[in-house]
């Protein structure tokens, strides 16, 4: 019998899916969020610095320029502080790892680079996890994340110099995309293919709860060092989850593990109180005996190079995807850059990510996956211009506050971002035929790594113009939306199969709604990998 079949029968969201469900999200999403937005306050470069002015002059004959480390006197400019100086935090106990490790002035790009280092730690282990969790299971390899995130995550609070705090964070990063992607795909292989779409906007909604509820804890704990430690022990929760959590069958069967696959199941039915009809768990498989041939595992990445509209999807999708995490990440990291309290205005800008997962539920079924990028992506670009311009303006003329205007502005283009990020995921999984899906999906991943490193460093081009880093989100954004344009639409079409099919995809006719119930059973039941993320 079919897996989903015996997973009908189990009771799709029975008690265990559901205490499952709830135990992953919370522990898959809320904390590697805590740690991988944490970084927006730990890693803060936007703390004032006061320069102490030359010995035996008083404060009325220097001056500081707003914003630098620069003094004026006797009308010269000296620069980097050159008589010392000290932070004046805008909130009371604020202190962040940038003002401990004195990363002002000459040396305030380091703090920006701290972060950076910290998403290549989240690329590495997007890639490492996925290749584990292939190899040894999806259990071990997410409950592991999870007690090297604490480890780490607790160490990371008593770093005792600069070189010691980023190469700890480094690995804060790479367990953090361990745990979030090793979670999703796990979640998702318990149940059949016409339950797993509830469940993805499910845990994108608990994603956008656990980066919302940051913000008071970053509030309460302005200290660093206690708010890495305070973050990281929730991760414990992975000891009493070992003997719950189950190892996908899904990944047993693929693995022809058919024994532990029917003990697992066994354990659900005992757990949910249901009896399986006699022969249920006999011949279980994950493969449709109506499903179509695919390729010969010959078959790879660079045959992509010999479609040329399959190739022209890829690229736009690459490219989307770096923009796409380039600007979501960046417009969490401008809450610090923003006018206004920098809590607020990261609570207002994570708070807007579940509606925008509510909308999009909506949009890519009745609009569509095309129109739904493209309208998203065109909205967040033209929400970062606007912002940018405001932005400007508040730093040109003392006389107009404009705060209100360009949180709101920010607020908009966040929900644009946030949306076209889950229309990608969706989208991203049915541009790509089934023979290299997994490859194709894995480069996408990467490109979107990319988007995050590049995310922190442009902000260091607000000390030259203000507006700069917003007005690249926004230009970047724009031609990603109209590049989108050129996107086979995909909805209410069969996945592609082979490398032929993807390459004309774009002439692929609807089917019918019956047809489309048994596409997604025969297509959608195909093992999901962490490289599908």
């Amino acid at each position: 019998m079919h897996l989903d079949k015996v997973l009908h029968l189990l009771g799709d969201w029975g008690p265990y899916e559901t205490l499952f469900f709830i135990c992953l999200s919370i522990a898959g999403c809320w904390f590697p969020a805590f740690h991988i937005f944490g970084a927006v306050f730990v890693g803060d470069a936007y703390i004032e610095y006061e320069c102490e002015g030359p010995p035996n002059a008083t404060k009325s004959e220097y001056e500081q320029e707003e914003g630098t480390c620069n003094l004026i006197y006797q009308n010269k400019t000296l620069e980097n502080c050159p008589y010392g100086g000290e932070f004046k935090p805008t909130y009371e106990d604020e202190v962040s790892a940038s003002s401990e490790f004195n990363l002002v002035c000459e040396r305030a790009y380091i703090a920006t680079l701290s972060q950076s280092i910290f998403f290549a730690g989240v690329l590495v282990g997007a890639y490492a996890a996925g290749q584990l969790s292939d190899i040894i299971g999806r259990k071990p390899v997410f409950l592991g994340s999870l007690i090297g995130e604490c480890i780490f995550g607790i160490l990371l609070g008593f770093s005792w110099n600069y070189p010691a705090f980023i190469t700890i964070w480094f690995f804060v990063g790479m367990f953090e995309n361990g745990i979030n992607i090793v979670m999703y795909v796990h979640l998702l292989e318990l149940f059949a293919a016409d339950k797993r779409g509830l469940a993805g906007v499910l845990n994108n909604i608990f994603w956008g709860v656990g980066v919302t509820i940051l913000a008071p804890i970053a509030f309460f704990l302005k200290g660093w060092r206690i708010f890495t430690i305070i973050v990281s022990l929730p991760c414990l929760l992975a000891i009493p989850l070992w003997f719950f959590v189950v190892e996908s069958p899904r990944w047993l069967l693929s693995r022809n593990r058919k024994d532990d696959a029917v003990k697992v199941l066994k354990r659900i039915e005992k757990f949910n109180k249901v009896t399986l009809p006699e022969g249920a768990l006999e011949n279980l498989t994950v493969h449709d005996e109506n499903a179509s041939e695919i390729e010969p595992e010959s078959v790879n990445f660079l045959h992509v190079f010999k479609k040329p509209r399959l190739l022209m999807n890829a690229v736009i999708m690459y490219y989307s995807w770096l923009v796409i995490s380039m600007v979501y990440y960046g417009f969490l990291l401008s809450s610090t850059f923003l006018v206004g309290n920098k809590y607020f205005n990261f609570f207002l800008l994570s708070l807007i990510e579940i509606p925008a997962y509510i909308i999009i539920c909506f949009t890519m079924i009745h609009w569509g996956r095309r129109p739904t990028i493209v309208v998203f992506l065109l909205l967040a670009g033209v929400a970062s211009l606007i912002t940018a311009v405001l932005q400007q303006v508040h730093e040109d003329n003392d006389d107009m506050d404009l705060s209100q205007a360009i949180l709101g502005m920010a607020i908009v283009g966040k929900l644009g971002i946030t949306a076209a990020f889950g229309a990608a995921f969706v989208y991203g999984t049915e541009i790509f035929p089934t023979s290299i899906r997994n490859v194709g999906l894995g480069l996408a991943s990467f490109c979107s790594r990319i988007g995050g490193i590049i995310a922190p460093p442009l902000f260091l081009l607000a000390d030259t113009y203000k507006a700069a880093p917003l007005t690249i989100f926004g230009v970047s954004s724009l031609i990603a939306g109209v590049l989108c344009i050129f996107l086979p639409e995909t909805l209410d079409r069969a996945l592609p199969e082979t490398m032929d099919e993807a390459n004309i995809l774009h002439l692929a006719p609807r089917i019918s709604q019956s047809s489309s119930d048994v596409n997604e059973n025969t297509n959608s039941t195909k093992i999901l990998t962490s490289k599908d993320i």
